[in-house]
């Protein structure tokens, strides 16, 4: 028993002595793994925080189109605009815990064809596209990625380089009102609000820092004057003549009244009130069926051709605010029984309110405001809106 014994005692330490040289060869091997697997783990981390910073970046600075300059397309404006917001959401994005910085040469603005993703930006106007590299790499702003158990193999650091682009697209098709809106009963017809757009004053101006509304201070953008307009004096249209003036809608159940018009004005219309006017929350103005060739679906809404003078304090509240308004293609019988032929929705910005007075000095002016929002709808089939209105999305 005692022989066995050692013989047993012995065998094992043999096994031991034996395991002792591999493990001694496979360590290396072992701890090369795992520095791969950490390091290639940290590296893969980076890279999608600077996925993060580069598409923040990119939809920041697409939505400069939906600007002053981006409405005059002013390629000397747009480019330093699109470029600081750009700058400010990248650095807003963390990689490797700092704030992730991106040159003007990272940044690219041009036209985006969407038969060809993939294709650099054109230089052909109007451009609607920004394009964005955010880069960790050796001699870059933000230099390489650093690796910690790959030093043991003489790799001390990783270069790892995304991109990122984002299109304004301002061929809208439609609107969803959600439950938080900026849309007014406003409404106005088409060819007058096309024509102010085209050959309209230029009598205010509008500074975004302080908020402040100047009268006499051009600023590039014509304004769209609102009220008051007789439907007498508009042969041009189609329509028959009547009293009044354009005019508010009736959106909702209960906006007969003076206090409900006051209350959208003030607040906005609910989603609510545009489902029990249009039938919907969503309103589709071009699809398959309607296109820019064919025109756009017509909305059939009650109005009111006039505006009632207790609506005044409403709408000096607003002044400054950017308001949703309603285009619409004509009004339809008179008074009580009137109704109007809404075909879009525009944005604009309340530069100077005065109910009250002559004819000549009574006047809702607005400058037409460039506007985005996640609920913007854009389809191919829409007209572009000449970057009034749109929606900023990513594509690459």
């Amino acid at each position: 028993m005692t022989r066995y014994s050692l013989s047993k005692s012995r065998s094992q330490r043999l096994r031991r002595g034996n395991v002792i040289p591999l493990v001694a060869i496979a360590a290396p091997v072992m701890i090369g793994f795992v520095a791969l697997s950490v390091d290639y783990g940290y590296v893969a981390l980076t890279k999608s925080q600077l996925q993060n910073a580069a598409d923040a970046a990119a939809l920041a600075g697409a939505t400069a189109y939906f600007s002053n300059a981006g409405m005059r397309m002013s390629t000397e404006e747009l480019t330093p605009l699109a470029r600081a917001r750009a700058k400010t959401y990248a650095a807003m994005n963390k990689a490797t815990g700092a704030g992730t910085v991106i040159l003007d040469e990272d940044i690219a603005l041009g036209q985006h064809d969407y038969y060809c993703r993939t294709c650099p930006l054109a230089p052909d106007e109007p451009w609607n596209a920004v394009h964005v590299f955010a880069r960790k790499t050796d001699g870059g702003p933000n230099g390489p990625v650093p690796l910690f158990f790959a030093r043991i193999f003489g790799k001390a650091t990783a270069n790892v380089t995304v991109q990122a682009r984002a299109v304004g697209n301002d061929r809208v098709s439609g609107y969803r009102l959600y439950k938080d809106s900026i849309f007014t009963p406003f409404a106005i017809h088409e060819d007058l609000y096309n024509e102010m757009l085209a050959n309209g004053n230029d009598a205010f101006g509008y500074d975004s820092e302080t908020g402040a509304v100047t009268i006499g201070a051009a600023d590039g953008v014509r304004e769209i004057k609102l009220y008051p307009w007789k439907w007498v004096t508009l042969p041009q249209m189609d329509g028959e003549d009547g009293a009044g003036n354009f005019g508010t809608l009736t959106v909702g159940l209960g906006s007969q009244g003076t206090m409900f018009l006051e209350e959208q004005i003030r607040n906005g219309i609910s989603a609510q009130e545009l489902i029990d006017a249009f039938g919907t929350d969503e309103l589709v103005f071009y699809d398959d069926e309607h296109t820019a060739e064919t025109g756009s679906r017509i909305y059939n809404i009650p109005g009111n051709p006039g505006l009632s003078v207790g609506l005044r304090d409403a709408v000096e509240a607003r002044l400054g605010d950017v308001v949703g308004f309603f285009i619409h293609r004509g009004l339809v019988d008179t008074g009580a029984t009137a109704y109007y032929k809404v075909c879009n929705i525009a944005f604009g910005r309340v530069m100077n309110v005065k109910i009250t007075g002559g004819p000549t000095q009574r006047a809702i002016v607005l400058q037409p405001s460039a506007y985005y929002d996640e609920w913007v709808r854009v389809d191919d089939s829409a007209p572009s809106t000449d970057g009034r209105l749109g929606h900023v999305s990513l594509v690459q």
